[in-house]
C-alpha cells in the first residue's frame, strides 16, 4: 500500500518540524511557572511569542502544501501559497523572494500550487549556510512554468535527492528525511511534469516544474 506509506513517512516529517516550536512552547511555560526573575521571565515571554509565531506559520504552510485546503474544486490561491512561504521562511537564514505574476494571479491546479510550495522546501533545504530564495511563475503556453533559483555561500543537493526528484528511486527505498521530495516528485509526476535541476554553479541551484 504505497500511499499509506508515503502518508506515514510525510507524517513523521512533519511531526519532526513541529517539535522544535512546540518543544520551545513547553519550556517558556515552565519557566514562567518557575520563575520570579522579571528579566527571566520577560525572555521566557519573547520565547513564547518566537515559538507560537514559528509553529503557526508550519501549520499553515503544511495545511496548503500537504493538506487538502477545502474541495478539489476549488482551486489554491497563489496569494494564500506566497504569504504562507513567506511566513514560514521568515524566522530563518533563508531570505525569500516571491514577486507577483506580471498580468494577474495564474489559475493553477491545487496539485501546482502544491507542487511550488514543496519544491520551495526542496530548494531552501539547498542553501546549508542561508542565501536568497527566488520563486518566479510564468507563462509557458500552455502550461505556466514555476523556476525556484537558490543562492548563497553553499548550496547544496546531495545525490539521493537529484535522483528522487529525477524518477530514479523507488518509494520502498525512501526514508523519513526523503519523504517530502519524494512528494514533490509524485506531484510532478500527477501533472504529468518533470523537475529539471539546473546548477550552473556552486553557489545556486535551480529547480524548474512546468504547472497546470
Amino acid at each position: 500500500m504505497p500511499d499509506l506509506k508515503l502518508a506515514a513517512l510525510l507524517c513523521s516529517r512533519l511531526c519532526h518540524d513541529l517539535v522544535g516550536p512546540i518543544g520551545a512552547i513547553g519550556n517558556g511555560i515552565e519557566i514562567l511557572s518557575e520563575e520570579a526573575d522579571p528579566e527571566m521571565r520577560a525572555q521566557a515571554i519573547g520565547l513564547l511569542e518566537r515559538s507560537a509565531k514559528q509553529a503557526t506559520a508550519r501549520l499553515r504552510f503544511f495545511r496548503l502544501a500537504f493538506g487538502s485546503a477545502g474541495s478539489d474544486d476549488v482551486p489554491l490561491s497563489i496569494h494564500d501559497a506566497c504569504e504562507a512561504a513567506k511566513a514560514m521562511f521568515d524566522d530563518g537564514k533563508v531570505a525569500l523572494s516571491w514577486p507577483p505574476v506580471e498580468g494577474g494571479e495564474p489559475n493553477l491546479s491545487k496539485v501546482a500550487v502544491r507542487l511550488v510550495l514543496n519544491l520551495a522546501l526542496v530548494a531552501g533545504a539547498t542553501l546549508i549556510r542561508g542565501g536568497e530564495l527566488s520563486i518566479r511563475l510564468a507563462p509557458a503556453p500552455p502550461r505556466w512554468r514555476a523556476v525556484l533559483s537558490a543562492q548563497g555561500p553553499t548550496v547544496h543537493l546531495d545525490e539521493q535527492l537529484r535522483a528522487i526528484l529525477s524518477g530514479g528511486r523507488q518509494l520502498a527505498e525512501i526514508e523519513v528525511r526523503e519523504s517530502q521530495t519524494y512528494y514533490a516528485w509524485a506531484l510532478a509526476e500527477a501533472l504529468e511534469s518533470r523537475i529539471e535541476i539546473n546548477q550552473p554553479d556552486t553557489d545556486r541551484i535551480e529547480l524548474i516544474a512546468e504547472l497546470a
